[in-house]
């Protein structure tokens, strides 16, 4: 018997096969602020050579904190692609749940789409407005060298701070979004594990075994 496959299916599969599904211009995105990042230190190491003791100190301060910007939007980066590269297994999993949560009335999961930032926050928004931040803290920086030292150090102490805000930011974003898909894939697998459980015991072999491993309580449910 011969299935009908809807045309945009067969169109889908195509741009899947080509890697032509997600736009990954993000990544290149953030690639080019890295680089922004990098052109601004010889400027500002040229102007430190000119400058007293006390005030290099300050120059060297931003810096260190341009290094850790660079650092947690390469750390950003790599977040990024595992997120796009993933997506169609996560996206599968995450409207499984959300499947899963409509059909049980929210007995087994949290409500998804209220908290989809703590998943994907970073490819909705966040890194973009990260970069336009990077790109405005830059440019001013930019534009004050031309106006001499003076100029800078009036300004550089605020603007190493909010450097290293963001620089924490990235990295909690990150450290969100994976603490959150690993869990929900999780959550998943005991649920599928859970559903299937029943007639997986009623296989003879399986029953042998996990009459062997199961615990009492999994074990009265089974039986009952």
């Amino acid at each position: 018997m011969m299935i009908e496959i809807d045309s945009s299916v067969k169109d889908l599969y195509n741009l899947a096969k080509n890697d032509m599904i997600i736009d990954k211009t993000l990544l290149s995105d953030i690639t080019s602020n890295i680089s922004y990042m990098e052109s601004l230190k010889e400027p500002l190491q040229t102007l430190a050579s000119t400058a007293s003791p006390a005030q290099q100190a300050e120059i060297d301060d931003f810096i260190q904190g341009l290094d850790q910007s660079i650092e947690s939007m390469t750390q950003m980066r790599g977040h990024v692609s595992t997120q796009l590269t993933d997506l169609p297994q996560n996206l599968s999993a995450y409207t499984s749940m959300e499947n899963i949560n409509q059909a049980t009335n929210g007995d087994f999961f949290a409500e998804l789409c209220t908290g989809i930032n703590d998943f994907f926050g970073s490819i909705l928004g966040f890194v973009g407005d990260v970069i336009s931040e990077i790109t405005n803290i830059i440019g001013q920086v930019f534009d004050l060298i031309l106006q001499g030292i003076e100029a800078v150090l009036a300004v550089i102490q605020e603007l190493t701070n909010r450097l290293l805000t963001l620089a924490a930011k990235v990295i909690e974003q990150i450290a969100k979004e994976v603490s959150a898909l690993i869990e929900m894939l999780s959550d998943l697998a005991d649920f599928s594990f859970a559903s299937s459980l029943g007639s997986i015991f009623d296989h003879p072999c399986a029953k042998t075994i996990l009459g062997a491993v199961g615990t009492g309580a999994a074990i009265a449910v089974l039986t009952r």
